[in-house]
Parts: structure tokens; C-alpha cells; sequence
């Protein structure tokens, strides 16, 4: 069987899962459930729950092999289950129907299911592996089931629930890319949002800055202004002090005169005539 896919009953996916409507294990004792929906192209948890449907389990979790048709929708079809296990006729079987379910002893004792698929290899649910038949000495009896390959209503229930599954992980996988892209959005809007704060904040500043820098030049100019008005003034003042500054001993000789000629009209007019010539000299 070139596309059988070997699957493990303790699978995370349905190992934890109950065995029909016992308190056993698809992992502790579906390895007769694993094998058939390897053939059935579908899992363990879907076989099992369509045999729990139709009624297929005897005592809880013994499979109804007549059932397998019902729980698989036509795909398999129970013939025969030989008790004493005949090589050929198992090979014939692989011939046809691509494998075969055999139950062998296990080194520990138990009695278990495995799934032959022929050239001395077979498909072990304990392990979910192809291996060598060789791996199990003894060798009990084994089932005809025959497998209808013209029915595809769960021929790639199998290949489907894996699909499923990769959809599901990438849909998380994205899911969680998704989010940490929302926080990293998030971040770097609270980051520029910061930084428009700051930018404004720093133009606030500024605005206040130049505001002071004006006030500044202003008052600046008008204390140079200030400075040019009272230099001008007293440059003026010094001006009329110079314009206006008499010469103290020319003034009290004149005065000589003038208390010396008062009783002389003449000389009194010679001293005024003098003094006005002083005045407008000066």
C-alpha cells in the first residue's frame, strides 16, 4: 500500500480521548480503531465516535466488525476474520486491498493490531511508524476487510483533517503575527504621539523663546534710543554751558568801571558801550 499514511493511536490529537464508552484510551487500547481508519483514509477520534453512533462497540470498546461498513459510510467492508493466520492469503489480501489488519502478540504479553502493507513491512499504531514485520514474533489471526476505493465519502477525511489542522496552526501562527504587529503599531503610535507632544512642546518653547528674544531687541533699542536721547542732551547741555559762560574776571572788571564811573555820565556810557561790545563778541 504505497499511500498508506502510518498514524500513532497515542497522537496528542485523540490519544486522551475515550475508547467507545468505556474508561479506556484511544492511546491505552485503540490500536484495532487506528489501524481501520488508516484504511479508511481518516483518524482514530472520527472512527471512533462513528462506531460509537452505530451502535459498533460490544462491551463498551470491543469493535462489532459488521459495523465497519455503517461507520465508514461503504468504504470498508468487513469479510472475514480468519483465527489461524495463513501467510498467503494475508498477501492476497495486501494484493488487493492495499493491506491487511493482523493482530499479533505483543513481547509484553497483550494481544495488538497492526497493519500489514506487504515486502515484509507493516504500519504499527504503538509507535505510528512502518517498521518490519519481523518486529512481532507471533502472529494470531487477521481480518478481510475489503476496501471500497469507488466510495469517497472518507477516503480523504485523512488528507482533509490534516489540511484542516495546517490551516488551523497557520490561523493561530497568523493570528499571533497579527497581534504582535497590532502591538508593534500600537507602540510606534504612542511613540510618534510622544513625539508630536514633545515637538509641540518644543515649538511652544520656541514661540516663547523668540517672544522673549523680541521683548528683549525692543527694550534693547529703546535703551539705546534712551542712550542717544541723553547723549544728544547733554551734548546740548555742555553746548549752552560753553554758549553761556562768562568770563568772571572780564564781568568784575566791567563791574570795576561801572561802580567807579557811577557819578560820571560819560564814563558811564563809555562802560556800556564797552559792555554791549562784550556781549555781542560773546
Amino acid at each position: 500500500m504505497s499511500d498508506v499514511k502510518p498514524l500513532s493511536q497515542c497522537d496528542n490529537r485523540w490519544g486522551y480521548k475515550k475508547l467507545g464508552t468505556s474508561n479506556k484510551t484511544i492511546c491505552s487500547h485503540g490500536c484495532l480503531i487506528t489501524v481501520v481508519s488508516i484504511m479508511a483514509g481518516t483518524t482514530p477520534d472520527i472512527i471512533n465516535q462513528n462506531l460509537i453512533n452505530v451502535g459498533g462497540y460490544l462491551n463498551q470498546n470491543l469493535l462489532i466488525w459488521n459495523k465497519l461498513a455503517q461507520a465508514t459510510s461503504g468504504i470498508l467492508d468487513f469479510q472475514y476474520l480468519h483465527y489461524t493466520y495463513d501467510n498467503d492469503k494475508v498477501k492476497e489480501i495486501i494484493k488487493h486491498e492495499g493491506s491487511c489488519i493482523v493482530m499479533v502478540k505483543h513481547p509484553s504479553g497483550f494481544n495488538h493490531f497492526v497493519l500489514y502493507i506487504g515486502n515484509g513491512k507493516m504500519v504499527d499504531p504503538l509507535t505510528g511508524r512502518e517498521e518490519n514485520t519481523s518486529k512481532y514474533n507471533q502472529v494470531i489471526k487477521f481480518a478481510d476487510v475489503k476496501v471500497n476505493s469507488s466510495n469517497t465519502n472518507m477516503t480523504n477525511w485523512g488528507k482533509i483533517e490534516d489540511e484542516l489542522e495546517d490551516v488551523t496552526k497557520l490561523s493561530v501562527k497568523l493570528g499571533k503575527e497579527r497581534d504582535r504587529l497590532n502591538k508593534e503599531i500600537e507602540k510606534k503610535d504612542n511613540l510618534i504621539s510622544k513625539q508630536s507632544e514633545d515637538l509641540l512642546s518644543m515649538e511652544e518653547e520656541r514661540n516663547i523663546a523668540v517672544n522673549r528674544a523680541e521683548k528683549y531687541f525692543k527694550e534693547a533699542q529703546n535703551k539705546e534710543e534712551l542712550r542717544e536721547k541723553w547723549f544728544n542732551a547733554n551734548k546740548k547741555c555742555q553746548e549752552a554751558l560753553e554758549t553761556c559762560k562768562i568770563d568772571r574776571a572780564a564781568f568784575q572788571k566791567r563791574v570795576t568801571i561801572l561802580e567807579a564811573g557811577w557819578e560820571k555820565p560819560e564814563s558811564i556810557k563809555t562802560w556800556l558801550r564797552a559792555f554791549i561790545n562784550w556781549i555781542m563778541k560773546k
